[in-house]
């Protein structure tokens, strides 16, 4: 039996630890009257029923979103910038999410347009040196291979180009 220094809110007495719930609730019993303490996993808080814990955690909601941010190895910092915003918190893992969504799309496009001028160097390079292969344009496909075909095929830009494999 686990007798702690956190007293009983009704009469003063000494709690007990009684056990862990799976979402991390301590429950703990008076000594003395005998009252059931549900205790907040974030403070010191002691709730005479589980519902009340549960409007109680709500407060502590931001808490929540940047220990899942640590998590996620990402900023919690964030957490600070919504509250003062007045942000929900759903609110500030969609702005996470749309942060890292953007910062990773810089970093795309500054790889692309690193490799984009290292093309047109190459480019530049190859004209200077005359090396420029000329490709001879193909001819389309004639009126005589398409004879035999319906007339809304005739038309479709794709029976040149299948015609050609």
């Amino acid at each position: 039996m686990l007798i702690i220094n956190i007293t009983c809110p009704k009469c003063r007495g000494r709690l007990r630890l009684l056990h862990v719930t799976r979402n991390g609730v301590e429950v703990y019993q008076c000594v003395a009257c005998g009252k059931k303490w549900y205790k907040c996993p974030y403070c010191d808080y002691l709730a005479a029923s589980t519902q009340s814990l549960g409007g109680h955690v709500k407060t502590h909601r931001y808490e929540f979103v940047a220990e899942l941010l640590k998590r996620m190895g990402l900023d919690p910092g964030v957490v600070d910038e919504a509250r003062r915003a007045d942000l929900a918190p759903s609110e500030v893992l969609f702005l996470v999410a749309v942060r890292e969504i953007v910062s990773r799309l810089e970093r795309i496009e500054s790889m692309l347009d690193s490799g984009c001028r290292e093309n047109r160097e190459k480019d530049t390079k190859n004209t200077r040196t005359g090396s420029v292969k000329e490709v001879a344009a193909e001819e389309p496909a004639g009126s005589e291979e398409l004879s035999g075909l319906p007339e809304f095929v005739k038309d479709n830009p794709w029976v040149e180009v299948l015609s050609r494999r």
